[in-house]
């Protein structure tokens, strides 16, 4: 038995290639050409594939609020971002379950409003803000890329029972879809006065907005001796003052002021501390009554040399200074 085999030249076959390709595990890349008659291209656009934030802290204000009293709240966010980031187009809030009749406000990033836009997407220099629930989103058309400051105004009625709730702030980059950051606590309005949490607290009783803190005299030598007299008076939220409760005070010096604690409210809701110091310098004080901290501080100013009391007289004949 015989074969008979054909050779001739092998045929030419049409071959298309595709590859895909990026950095930072980001499909950013494509090849054309590549069909057999021309030389291929491979171009990869490239774009940082870290986190979305180098840092990220966030605090929401006030921090101290009562029971089913509409309150304005606001979610500042400091974030750090260095040429490693993707950079920032969207901030999720997730508020507590227990907060109702939750209206989104107005949207700032580095102290300039960011105006509504369409959602889902937004145009150019805008944002668009969603609620679902009780998660509020804001994507915001163009990346944020550098260090930024973002502020959330929105409001919202607190819980029907007294207690302490947490909020969770994140960032993340919806374009290369870099890995959210989460919020740590911290003084992101550079305001060391008021919250500089995420958590807040819920009032049953006091009223952290009516009951105030003083210090008198606020200027006082710092030789340990010379004091200054801490007031704090609680009220409830009918105005009437609260009988009973303790006060504890707090320096932002911490250790180095020696503070003698107010003990309980009177009949008036007063209750008397004082404070002395070796060394000079400014201190803010903070006061919780009942647990609750007071919305207002006091401030006292630690010198070194004497505090000039200067007093005057006259009349006709005389003037006498001292």
């Amino acid at each position: 038995m015989a074969f008979l085999l054909g050779a001739g030249p092998p045929a030419v076959l049409a071959a298309t290639n595709r590859v895909l390709g990026g950095i930072g595990g980001i499909n950013n890349g494509t090849i054309t050409g590549g069909d057999g008659t021309g030389a291929a291209a491979f171009t990869i656009n490239s774009a940082p594939g870290g986190a979305a934030v180098e840092s990220l802290i966030a605090e929401i204000n006030p921090g101290t609020v009562i029971i089913s009293a509409h309150t304005r709240f606001t979610a500042t966010v400091q974030a750090s971002i260095t040429a490693g980031n993707s950079g920032v187009d969207q901030v999720t809030i997730t508020i507590p379950a227990a907060y109702t009749n939750i209206i989104p406000g107005a949207v700032f990033v580095n102290s300039t409003v960011v105006p509504a836009g369409a959602c889902p997407v937004p145009g150019g220099g805008t944002q668009c803000t969603q609620l679902s629930g009780s998660i509020l989103t804001i994507t915001f058309a163009d990346r944020i890329i550098a260090d930024a400051n973002i502020r959330i105004d929105f409001s919202a009625d607190p819980p029907v029972t007294a207690g302490t709730s947490t909020f969770s702030i994140t960032v993340g980059d919806t374009v290369t879809v870099a890995p959210p950051v989460s919020a740590a606590f911290g003084d992101a309005d550079v305001l060391p006065a008021n919250n500089n949490s995420l958590d807040v607290t819920t009032s049953s009783g006091l009223d952290p907005f009516r009951s105030t803190l003083t210090a008198l005299p606020i200027t006082v030598v710092a030789d340990g001796l010379s004091a200054s007299t801490v007031s704090a008076t609680l009220f409830d939220i009918a105005g009437l003052p609260l009988t009973g409760e303790t006060v504890t005070l707090a320096s932002d010096r911490g250790g180095i002021d020696t503070i003698t604690q107010p003990g309980v409210t009177d009949i008036s809701g007063i209750a008397n501390g004082s404070i002395t110091s070796l060394s000079p310098g400014v201190t803010t004080l903070t006061a919780t009554g009942g647990g609750i901290l007071l919305n207002q501080r006091a401030t006292v100013y630690f010198t070194q040399g004497l505090v000039m009391d200067v007093r005057k007289s006259a009349n006709k004949e005389k003037v006498q200074i001292g």
